[in-house]
Formats: C-alpha cells, structure tokens, sequence
C-alpha cells in the first residue's frame, strides 16, 4: 500500500480494491511528516505541507493506513511513533488547517478498518499521561470530530474549567443530558479527571452510573490505580461490590489487575 493523494473518501482503501500508483517521493516525504508529527516539529511540519499539501490527507504506505492526524491517536501503530508531543494540540491545529479530515478512520488493532483519531487516543495512555486527551479532543471538535455524548460532555467541562466556570458548566451538562453525564464520570475516572468526576458528582450525578459493559468510574481509577480518585468516590458512595460485565470483577479485582495489589486490598 502507498500514500495516496487526496479522495473525497475518509476511509482507507483496500489493496484488492484498488492498488493506487507507487509514488516513492510522496511516501518518503510522509514518512517525515510523520516523524515532525510524533515529535511536534511543527516547523519541519509546516514545510512538509507546503511542499506537498496533500500529505494533509494522504494516507501512510504502512498496513495501518493511519492519515497524519491519526498518528496523534498513539495507539495501535509502529511503536516508536506512540508519543504525545506536548504541543499536540498545535500540531492538531495545523494539521487540520491544512485541509486534514478529523473524523478520518484507519485500519489499526483497536477498531479494525473504522478506528478514528478520538477512539485512538482515548484509548492511549500517552495522551492521558501527558495530560492532554480532553484538550486533543476539544482541538478535533473544533475541526469537526464527530463526538460521542459523553465525550461531548466532558469537552464541555473541560473548557468550561479554562474559563473557571466548571461548577457552572456542570450543573448546565448534567441539565441537558443526564445519561451522557453519566458516561462521562465513568470516562473522566479513565482519564484520571479528579477535578471533573467530583464536579459531575457534586452536579448529581449517580456515582455509581455505568457503561454499558457495567463498568463504574471506581472500577476505571482502580484499574489507573488511582488512590486519590478511589477514595473520593468511596466518600460519594461509590460501591465497591459492583461488578462490570464482561469480567465479573469488582474494583478490587481491576485494581488487581492493573498491578495495584494496595489498592485492591483496600477495596476488597
């Protein structure tokens, strides 16, 4: 598979469907793009794109098909590229005046051929440790991402919080879509998102609210390992005998597996 240039299609296209023409320079020139991406070179990057604007689209000659704004999902690609630059955000912002598509899809191990850039990084742990996932997705939004409810909700108290107005926000989320608010204090104990769980919580909303599969915002900090979060929802009521889906386990059990023996003590 090669880079290809600009379609009006978003999704990759299979090689027994269509073989695009080889074309070496292309290829070469988005593999360094790549590389700027990764890195947050976003001089080497604004280069790049003004040599060749339709590496903004173009997809990598890799299997995986990612486009450049799918290499800021970090996840499920080659290894040595899963990284969250810090200046993330602006690469997004370049990236997407360029003319990149945000809801652009992949063919990576997490979603197989229907993963975009939101469900890569909000599946990674780079962009969480670098502290940075609700501010890429608010950057994606901006460009057009199409967010699910919940992430919706959580991008709102995000920004919400930059302008010193969580509280407010909150109470307005929790308002206009109590069951998304839910989902997101579930997804905000994934991201280690103190600030924003307790302010759903103190807004109403069900500690123990669930996903679908029946996790809670306590199995997801137990499972970060996060003392501090854990015990700020045991305060709310949180409880610890819930068990998700898929494995049958309580918080204590996720905390054990995700290699937390301390916490899984405290919580069992």
């Amino acid at each position: 598979l090669r880079a290809t240039r600009p379609t009006n299609r978003t999704e990759p296209t299979l090689l027994c469907l269509c073989t695009p023409v080889a074309d070496v320079d292309l290829d070469a020139a988005f593999e360094r793009a790549a590389d700027a991406v990764v890195h947050g070179e976003t001089a080497t990057l604004q280069q790049l794109l003004a040599e060749r604007p339709m590496l903004a689209t173009a997809r990598s000659p890799r299997p995986h098909r990612c486009t450049l704004l799918n290499y800021l999902g970090a996840n499920g690609f080659e290894h040595w590229r899963q990284i969250t630059p810090p200046n993330a955000v602006a690469v997004i912002d370049l990236l997407l005046q360029a003319g990149a598509d945000a809801n652009a899809v992949c063919y990576t191990y997490r979603g197989g051929p229907d993963e975009d850039t939101a469900g890569l990084l909000t599946s990674s742990d780079h962009p969480r440790q670098a502290g940075l996932t609700l501010a890429m997705l608010a950057a994606l939004a901006r460009g057009g991402m199409r967010a699910t409810p919940a992430w919706e909700v959580l991008i709102a108290l995000h920004e919400g919080r930059s302008r010193r107005r969580l509280a407010q926000t909150a109470a307005a989320q929790v308002a206009r879509a109590p069951a998304a608010c839910g989902l997101a204090l579930v997804a905000s104990a994934g991201l280690g998102e103190e600030q924003l769980a307790l302010a759903l919580l103190d807004a109403g909303v069900d500690v123990n609210a669930r996903q679908p599969d029946a996790t809670t915002a306590l199995h997801q900090a137990a499972f970060a390992g996060d003392s501090t979060l854990v015990e700020a929802l045991l305060r709310h009521g949180a409880d610890p005998t819930l068990r998700d889906d898929v494995h049958a386990g309580t918080a204590a059990g996720w905390a054990h597996a995700g290699g937390h023996p301390d916490l899984a003590a405290r919580l069992g």
